[in-house]
């Protein structure tokens, strides 16, 4: 045949990519030339139908799939869904029933099958064709920001928590904003009556006409009614307008409980903030103080106990006046030294029961306050400044609200350097030429004659007692001198020394006003620094120094050391409760060894009341560790610690007062016994009264 070819065929074996097979080698024969193919055989599964995995003796993939590197691969997006394939819809859209050939939920679907929603999440309904879409509840719906995103103030229809929305042209604007917070603050307890301060950390307002006040309820729980007593007092009320609200709750228990009682707020109305953001929740919870509540019977023997004790403090501080007009100083120091010795008592800062609160109040009487509020000594200052700051103090100090100002707690220290400056406008020699010229003339000392020639000895007694009370007087020019301005600081120690360090505890600024008080606190600092060293270095012996500073000057210097040691104790250890009760009594137990082991430094009467007095302030402080909170001891057993030591503080002023009355009475019998002989010695005596008028000095009665 002219067309005819010949097809010879060469099998040979090769090796490719380490896989067997077979190299066929065909060639072609025509009539005008010979043709040579060669090709891979890949696979031989002896028959023609496609698809079936080998087709032409080639690799053929099934339907949906093509050959990629030496394995076949679906095409996802061609329409087809091979094994490995969800779904296959031939596009790429999200939320179809189909994304990426695999099954996806539909928008807003919290469950799915196979494409289809069967549960839609919150506030969404399922329709016919398997979607969800938002439910038609208006009431339900909050607000719309067309998105699913949380955190931006709507989702899920829902206004977010500290947000706020408003919906403009069917789209919600959404704003944060923090809810008000109600804060609940315990201040403090006094006399059985705790208090408790409530205010907002925003500016907040009323939605009603009802006052807050009337609608804040509360209660102290599982207590009876009839046993508590909770009043508000209003700082600032909360109304239509927005501000700042504060309330004072006033809480009293009429019982003693085992238990620490819980104080329930509920807020009866809507409180908002200046963005209508409500307080969420509306009651709160504080847990309180045990109550040291005194009955009837109780209440009446602490007051009664405290007017005692105030009528022996009045008593001895007449005396105390008395004998420092008289120029007796060292009596006045010695009654001053335990008055304010008690009254810096109560600012330990410990838990006293009430009927101890009682009687601390005998410290408000030591104060030279009242004076100077009858003579407007405040508006005089306020004439050269209008300052009147209050700096804050902390502890027990904070409690009894007293000013650390220095400048305004020297008050009572500048009325008495006015006063000392006023002897100098005024000169005392003109008072003294009106006592020698116009009262102690001759013919006043005649009558004292005449007088004790009529046999008449009160009367001549008591022109007697007037003119050595009136030459003290006069002689009060020696507190122009250094020895008395060194006297009056030593009198005001007790209150110099407890302002200065109370202010340099509290100073916390640095403004030119507490520079001023700064540098005035360490000058008055320093200047009793210098009073003791003098008197220290007056003595040259050893033991003569050390007998001095501790025991001369009848007490001055011993006393002064040891205000400033209980001071600074007593201020800067008001933290420390437990180190602070063990120093001062560890003070008390040092001062009683010096007492004792130079015991015959003292006089009789000093002596007794020196150890006295610290032998009570000693057991006081001591046994005062039975009021620290953390032991947890119960009310009643504090009340009777209280009674005790209410009975061994009144020992103190007690002895004290009896001791001075038994002084005046033992010197009152020996002027009674004087012989005549020795009163008329006294009455022969006129005429050197009238030479000492005349020379006008002041000479030393025997």
């Amino acid at each position: 045949m002219k067309n005819a070819m010949m097809v010879i065929q060469y099998h040979l074996m090769v090796v490719l990519n380490a896989n067997i097979n077979v190299l066929m080698v065909v060639i072609y024969v025509t009539k005008e030339n010979v043709y040579q193919d060669m090709f891979i055989k890949q696979c031989d599964d002896g028959n023609i139908i496609p698809f079936d995995g080998c087709y032409e003796c080639q690799i053929q993939c099934q339907i949906g799939h093509e050959y990629i590197n030496q394995q076949c691969v679906s095409i996802c997006g061609d329409r087809i869904t091979s094994n490995n394939e969800d779904c296959d819809d031939g596009n790429s859209i999200e939320f179809d029933g189909c994304h990426l050939c695999k099954y996806s939920c539909p928008l807003n679907c919290q469950i799915c099958y196979q494409g289809e929603c069967i549960v839609c999440d919150n506030h969404y309904e399922l329709i016919d064709s398997g979607q969800c879409q938002i439910q038609n509840l208006i009431n339900d719906l909050q607000c719309n920001d067309y998105n699913d995103f949380p955190n931006d103030g709507c989702y899920n229809s829902q206004i977010e928590q500290h947000w706020i929305c408003q919906t403009i042209s069917q789209i919600s604007e959404c704003t944060y904003s923090l809810n008000p917070q109600i804060i609940v603050t315990y201040l403090n307890m006094a006399s059985n009556i705790q208090y408790v301060k409530i205010s907002f950390n925003q500016e907040v307002k009323i939605l009603t006409d009802i006052l807050l006040s009337q609608s804040i309820k509360t209660q102290i729980l599982e207590v009876s009614s009839d046993d508590q007593i909770i009043n508000v007092q209003i700082i600032y009320e909360a109304g239509h307008q927005i501000a700042f609200v504060e309330y004072i709750l006033e809480i009293e228990i009429f019982k003693l409980l085992d238990f620490k009682p819980i104080l329930e707020i509920t807020l009866n109305q809507q409180v908002v903030n200046i963005n209508e953001v409500a307080i969420n929740p509306n009651s709160y919870y504080l847990t309180l103080k045990n109550p040291t509540y005194l009955d009837e019977l109780q209440s009446d023997l602490a007051q009664k106990l405290l007017q005692i004790n105030k009528s022996i403090i009045y008593s001895l501080g007449a005396i105390g006046l008395m004998s420092l007009l008289l120029g007796f100083s060292s009596i006045f120091l010695n009654i001053l030294t335990v008055l304010q010795y008690y009254s810096y008592l109560r600012y330990i800062n410990l838990e006293f029961p009430s009927n101890l609160m009682i009687y601390f109040e005998i410290g408000d009487l030591l104060t030279m306050q009242p004076l100077l509020d009858v003579i407007h000594f405040q508006d005089l200052l306020n004439f050269f400044s209008d300052d009147q700051s209050f700096q804050q103090s902390y502890g027990k100090f904070q409690f009894y609200k007293l000013n650390a100002d220095l400048l305004q707690n020297i008050q009572t220290q500048m009325l008495q350097f006015l006063l000392m400056g006023l002897l100098f406008i005024i000169p005392l020699n003109y008072f003294k030429r009106i006592v020698y010229y116009k009262i102690f003339t001759q013919s006043f000392f005649e009558k004292i004659s005449c007088k004790q020639l009529q046999k008449k000895d009160c009367i001549f007694k008591f022109y007697k007692i007037f003119y050595t009370f009136m030459k003290r007087l006069i002689s009060w020019d020696d507190l122009l001198t250094y020895q008395g301005f060194r006297q009056i600081l030593i009198i005001n120690g007790w209150d110099l020394v407890f302002k200065t360090l109370l202010f340099i505890q509290s100073a916390n600024a640095l403004n030119f006003k507490d520079i001023i008080q700064i540098i005035l606190a360490l000058l008055i600092l320093f200047t009793y620094f210098l009073i003791i060293i003098q008197s220290c270095n007056q003595s040259q012996s050893k033991n003569q120094r050390l007998l001095n500073l501790l025991f001369g000057d009848k007490f001055e210097i011993f006393n002064l050391i040891r205000i400033i040691y209980f001071f600074v104790i007593l201020i800067f250890c008001q933290r420390e409760k437990i180190i602070q009760i063990i120093m001062i009594s560890s003070s008390c137990l040092f001062s009683l060894t010096l007492i004792y082991c130079y015991r015959d430094t003292f006089e009789n009467k000093n002596l007794i009341v020196q150890l006295v007095i610290e032998i009570i302030v000693f057991i006081f402080t001591l046994t005062s560790i039975i009021y620290i909170q953390e032991f947890s001891m119960g009310e009643e057993l504090k009340i009777i610690f209280g009674w005790f030591h209410i009975a061994i503080l009144s020992i103190g002023t007690i002895v004290q007062f009896l001791v001075i009355i038994y002084e005046k009475l033992k010197k009152a019998s020996n002027i009674e016994s004087l012989s005549d002989k020795k009163l008329k010695q006294h009455k022969n005596n006129s005429h050197l009264i009238l030479h000492e008028a005349s020379k006008r000095i002041v000479i030393q009665q025997s």
